[in-house]
């Protein structure tokens, strides 16, 4: 009798075993939902090679309190569609924060790249900036050794690429005056492509006309 229950025992747990290693198994085999990892429906935008100089761009993500550009659109001071024409070199600014010795050797230089846009319609706009201005935006970021490091959630843009940005303005004056920034970075600009607005939030896309209208 104790023969046999060390033998059910031991089966129960063996079998008890093969299934915990098979839903283990599973599990690790399942896709995991991931805007990045997801089949794109389209080529994201790859600013690298506006720097053949450098050894690659790399892009920071931010921990946004909202993805949905709706939820700030009273901070859009513009919302633009139009082609990217050209992207700056990236300019050293001068951070007001007192920084220890060797801080930028080690942390990397603050820069500001400009992101020049021609402009082909406006949905949300000052009386500054119409079809057919060229509007500038500004990213940041840190230049250590030949790698730009843009900051956390900055958008990316190539030249040529046609564009739907919801811009806001920066009121601290620290980069510099009137800095025009792309608002929720990465989530507040589009790329046009197959006639439909791509990002990170919309991998498949939606439709151009729903892209602009998100601050009305």
């Amino acid at each position: 009798m104790k023969k046999n229950t060390i033998l059910i025992t031991t089966f129960v747990l063996s079998a008890i075993v093969g299934i915990s290693i098979f839903a283990v198994s599973n599990l690790m085999n399942q896709d995991v939902a991931h805007p990045y990892e997801e089949e794109l429906g389209y080529a994201p935008s790859d600013m690298s090679k506006a720097f053949p100089h450098l050894d690659g761009v790399e892009q920071g993500h931010a921990s946004w309190t909202t993805t949905d550009i709706r939820d700030v659109k009273d901070q859009v001071a513009y919302t633009i569609r139009g082609t990217v024409i050209a992207i700056g070199e990236g300019e050293e600014w001068a951070d007001p924060t007192p920084r220890p010795e060797h801080y930028d050797t080690i942390f990397g230089k603050n820069v500001k790249i400009p992101v020049d846009i021609k402009v082909q319609e406006t949905k949300k706009t000052k009386s500054d900036v119409k079809p057919g201005d060229v509007i500038t935006v500004t990213l940041t970021g840190k230049l250590l050794g030949k790698t730009l490091y843009l900051d956390g959630g900055e958008p990316q843009f190539e030249v040529g690429e046609e564009v739907i940005l919801h811009i806001a303005i920066d009121p601290n004056d620290i980069v510099g005056k009137n800095i025009k920034y792309v608002k929720l970075g990465e989530y507040g600009k589009y790329k046009i492509q197959d006639g439909k607005a791509f990002n990170a939030k919309y991998p498949q896309g939606k439709a151009i006309r729903d892209a602009l209208e998100e601050t009305q």
